[in-house]
């Protein structure tokens, strides 16, 4: 079980990544049968990626539960309604990072942005996966970008206005 957690970043210059976990260009993270829940990347003056997991490499998450993680961030320029905050439980980010998600359970994530569950612009599969009441500007469940590869299979994601957004 993982809650509670935060990564926050109060200066332009930075960006807050991974709520709970943090996986570096060639870190494999496997997360079997847990809980990642009100875990939060925050950014004041900045950008947030990942309220839960930021990943540049692999996350293998099979029944696992992301519940209540968000990812929220400050407006690029002052007069913008639209603060920068991505993958409200997981963002995904860089061509060669991936994510399996199997089993798994995505309910009330938020973020600020895009992906109210899930950002990536790398690789993703999502089987037998569930999802509701997350959102986002752009993608209240998955957003994903056209350089990102996706596989949606058996899954379903509910009680939302529009659950995929592809960039």
């Amino acid at each position: 079980v993982m809650e509670n957690n935060s990564a926050s970043v109060l200066i332009w210059d930075g960006e807050a990544q991974g709520g709970a976990i943090f996986v570096g260009e060639k870190g494999i993270v496997t997360l079997l049968k847990s809980s990642l829940s009100n875990n939060a990347a925050s950014a004041t003056t900045a950008h947030s990626a990942g309220g839960a997991i930021f990943s540049n490499g692999r996350v293998d998450a099979t029944e696992v539960t992301f519940y209540k993680n968000k990812a929220t961030g400050k407006p690029l320029i002052d007069d913008d309604s639209v603060s920068n905050g991505i993958g409200g439980a997981i963002a995904i980010v860089g061509s060669a990072a991936v994510l399996k998600s199997k089993r798994c359970h995505f309910f009330g994530n938020m973020a600020s942005t895009g992906g109210g569950a899930i950002f990536s612009s790398g690789g993703i599969d999502i089987i037998d996966t569930t999802g509701g009441n997350n959102s986002a500007l752009m993608g209240s469940n998955v957003r994903i970008t056209l350089s990102s590869s996706f596989k949606y299979i058996n899954s379903s994601f509910l009680l939302d206005d529009h659950t995929h957004y592809v960039e």
